[in-house]
């Protein structure tokens, strides 16, 4: 009983001092974050030095970037630079040989034990800026991150990028060979102009808007949505769980979805007349142009375009002209 006591004693008494740092950090706008780093053997707090830097760069066909946490952010510039907020033990190596530069920032060694965290004080949040001369083009980006956010802007480029909790964003961009790997994160290209176009995503969603693949988009999720507006493309190809699909006031010449139990809405430039299709479904309902059917819809035409979906229970449902 005197042990019980003493626990519960120790529990008010934590649970006090809790609340009491958490009024202070509200109330200061500090950041509290301390941590057990393995690489220095210290404990650092939220009050650790940053490093504001921007450093030159050699010009460059190839960048490889390996990060963790902190956000990336590539655009056209004046000239190649790389621009950066970070904490001092992850200030990042720069490396350049053969027309490749290597960007790796320090991985992190800590396990936090105590973490507070008010985000008030803007300046804890880190960053990083990198920037390409207009007239350039990249031949690769190659990007590995944790939950850092990507972001690339108005550039020439081919590449891949993969990440696990982070989003990745595509805008004005001409694009060759593209492949994007997500998680949980979400991957938006919008107004690019693409080669051919590779995702993969677990839950995470993929939106694409705006845009053109002049060859074949091929997609696969496990619970992650798939929305297409406003694009044209050649050829789209989806494999898919529990995935929705849905396409709006797009032109698609040639499309293959198989799905479980994802529902799959398509709103297709052009007429009914231009494909040939073929959609079965076990539970699911068809619908074409607001005319319901049972299981399966099969139509063959002249036309050059296709359409060929397989799905379990999820619902079909097909507007031509929107």
């Amino acid at each position: 009983m005197k042990k019980t006591k003493l626990w519960l004693i120790i529990g008010v008494i934590l649970m006090v001092a809790g609340i009491g740092l958490a009024a202070v950090g509200t109330v200061s706008g500090a950041t509290w974050n301390w941590r057990f780093n393995f690489s220095d053997f210290k404990i650092h707090t939220g009050s650790d030095n940053y490093i504001k830097d921007t450093k030159a760069l050699e010009a460059f066909d190839k960048l490889i970037i390996d990060t963790s946490t902190i956000d990336i952010n590539i655009t056209k510039g004046n000239e190649y630079s790389i621009t950066y907020f970070v904490p001092e033990d992850r200030t990042p190596e720069i490396s350049s040989k053969n027309g490749v530069t290597t960007i790796n920032f320090e991985k992190d060694n800590s396990i936090t034990f105590l973490d507070f965290s008010f985000m008030f004080n803007h300046e804890e949040n880190s960053y990083v800026n990198i920037t390409i001369p207009d007239s350039e083009a990249v031949k690769v980006i190659d990007i590995t991150s944790s939950t850092a956010d990507i972001k690339i802007s108005s550039l020439s480029i081919d590449g891949k990028i993969s990440t696990s909790t982070g989003d990745i964003r595509l805008e004005n961009n001409k694009m060759g060979d593209m492949g994007f790997s997500v998680s949980t994160g979400d991957i938006y290209i919008d107004n690019c102009s693409i080669d051919s176009l590779e995702t993969k995503a677990s839950t995470g969603e993929v939106k694409l808007t705006n845009s053109a693949i002049a060859g074949k988009y091929t997609s696969k999720t496990s619970t992650g949505d798939v929305t297409i507006s406003g694009s044209e493309l050649d050829g789209f190809t989806l494999s898919g769980s529990t995935s929705d699909v849905t396409v709006s006031s797009s032109t698609i010449e040639n499309i293959k979805l198989e799905t479980s139990t994802g529902d799959i809405k398509l709103g297709l430039n052009g007429t009914e007349d231009e494909y040939s299709i073929e959609i079965y479904t076990s539970t699911g309902d068809i619908d074409i142009d607001g005319e319901e059917f049972e299981k399966k819809y099969k139509k063959n035409t002249s036309g050059s375009r296709s359409i060929n979906i397989n799905t379990s229970t999820g619902d079909v449902d097909i507007d031509f002209g929107k």
